[in-house]
């Protein structure tokens, strides 16, 4: 199949926003404090959310998204259980690791952008940039609370 690039970004982002929810589900799985579970679990929420609406554009479009990566997840996901276990401040590592995972989102989706996303796409584009650095600045807060 032979994919145009509104169609290989969208794809992109789709997969990045997939990884990056499962990421947030399983850090909450292993957070000690219920708040960081809470915060982890609402954004995974959010990044499912504009999954669904990009696998929906992409449909629109003809294409079928990629199936995810599970096993690489798997295998972070036992970094961050070592991570979590060995540091000071296990939530707080977990959160600047989800942090971390927001930033390479956020530039995933600069580049969709960049392309001829079509209006309604982008919209959710836009709005899902608008959820990152605002997700940035709450796993900033809530790492630094979690490190004293």
């Amino acid at each position: 199949m032979i994919r145009n690039e509104v169609e290989v970004a969208l794809n992109e982002v789709l997969s990045q926003c997939e990884h990056v929810a499962r990421r947030y589900r399983h850090s909450a799985t292993i957070a000690s404090e219920r708040r960081v579970a809470g915060l982890l679990n609402r954004l995974a929420a959010e990044r499912e959310g504009a999954a669904e609406q990009l696998r929906f554009h992409l449909q629109a479009l003809g294409d079928t998204p990629d199936a995810s990566d599970v096993e690489i997840d798997a295998l972070r996901e036992v970094g961050d259980r070592i991570s979590a276990r060995l540091a000071a401040s296990g939530d707080a590592a977990l959160l600047r690791g989800r942090e971390q995972d927001e930033n390479r989102l956020r530039a995933v989706v600069d580049r969709a952008l960049a392309t001829p996303v079509p209006g309604n796409a982008r919209d959710v584009l836009e709005r899902v940039r608008r959820e990152l650095a605002a997700a940035v600045e709450e796993l900033t807060a809530a790492a630094g609370t979690a490190a004293q």
